[in-house]
């Protein structure tokens, strides 16, 4: 009843800003799609977006987390921007992909600084991404409920990028990343016992990007390096790197307050795991052919309705482990829809997360997440 009266107290608004992961989940994260949220990736961005303030609704150190930032002009055509509590993409990959406990790791207090400049078409930007986390006494884990005795992480990284013209390039590095915690009995990995220090690290670390621009067409290359380490009271654990490279086109089509678009793109990824002691690595080749199709239209002067399909299409859609045979990858289809809302210079954005299962309702708690506030000076 509350969101009900929310959305229609929003009736007296104008086109909505852009400006929350909310709307790059909803229009599923197609890469031609310019967002502020996209900056810290893209920092040439911060040039195209105006001068605002947003905050994303959660929690300090979960899904959906709670962030948030402003951007302002310095001087004509200079943006300097500062975000708070964005999560470490490199890091928090590299515990996602060692199969630890993610909640055990403190991966909160983090800011990025950013920085973009414009002269006539060409535009550039460079973001300082900076975490550091030092618990000295216990705090409470989730899934399994637990508390782990202490916890500390730090990770750098630097995004650069340009775009002149129909051109586009960006570098994303992480320049080091580690994060620990003082094992219990429930979050420490195998082999761990209470009072072993648990930690990853990351390896190397970069993400590549290029796109270009033609009259309706949007082309991009993406290469990504990652790589991280497991060690469990000093001993070293298992080494995992992940390589991916993608080649993608998008079409799009503009009407006045609306846009469509499709596209399709070729995806090659390498997981391999190495583990301690010299044995045998275990690599996974994976190869996808993903198709989106998405809109993005006003449905009225104060609310725009946003949603997208993504598709794995089973033509040269496959998986191999080393040594094994090669297997199609199973259907894969993600369905996500969204909406935004203006109120005067605010605007609320919203995810409809329970689509993707085919059920929203109005008091499901997974119907208007994500949710986003922004002002535009």
């Amino acid at each position: 009843m509350k969101k009900t009266l929310l959305i229609a107290a929003l009736s007296m608004a104008a086109t909505p800003a852009f400006a929350s992961k909310a709307r790059l989940s909803a229009l599923g994260g197609a890469d031609h799609v310019s967002d502020a949220q996209r900056t810290f990736a893209r920092p040439y961005e911060a040039t195209m977006h105006g001068e605002y303030a947003t905050v994303e609704f959660g929690t300090a150190n979960g899904t959906p987390r709670a962030e948030g930032g402003f951007v302002r002009q310095i001087s004509e055509g200079n943006y300097l921007g500062f975000y708070v509590n964005r999560e470490s993409t490199a890091l928090g990959g590299a515990i996602a992909d060692s199969g630890i406990n993610a909640d055990a790791f403190a991966m909160d207090n983090s800011f990025d600084i950013f920085y973009g400049s414009r002269a006539g078409e060409i535009a550039w930007g460079a973001n300082l991404f900076y975490l550091t986390s030092d618990k000295k006494a216990a705090y409470e884990v989730t899934g399994p409920a637990a508390m782990v005795k202490s916890g500390k992480s730090n990770d750098i990284a630097l995004a650069l990028g340009a775009a002149a013209g129909a051109w586009e390039a960006d570098a994303t590095i992480g320049l080091g990343g580690k994060a620990s915690y003082v094992a219990d009995t429930f979050t420490g990995p195998a082999g761990a016992v209470a009072d072993d220090e648990v930690a990853v690290k990351n390896g190397t670390n970069i993400d590549l990007r290029g796109a270009y621009k033609m009259d309706n067409m949007h082309y991009f290359v993406r290469y990504g390096m990652t790589g991280s380490k497991v060690s469990v009271a000093g001993t070293d654990g298992n080494k995992q790197d992940n390589t991916d490279i993608e080649l993608g086109l998008i079409n799009t089509t503009k009407a006045e307050g609306a846009e469509f678009f499709y596209g399709v793109s070729y995806l090659m990824s390498t997981d391999k795991v190495t583990p301690a002691g010299g044995g045998a690595s275990v690599k996974t080749e994976t190869n996808s052919l993903p198709l989106i199709v998405g809109v993005e239209a006003d449905a009225a002067s104060w609310m725009v309705l946003r949603g997208s399909v993504r598709h794995v299409l089973p033509f040269l859609s496959n998986t191999k482990v080393t040594n094994g045979k090669t297997d199609t990858l199973p259907s894969n289809t993600t369905i996500a829809a969204g909406a935004g809302f203006k109120l005067n210079k605010f605007t609320i954005d919203t995810l409809f997360a329970a689509a993707s299962s085919g059920s929203v309702g109005t008091d499901s708690p997974n119907f208007l997440t994500n949710a986003s506030l922004t002002y535009n000076f």
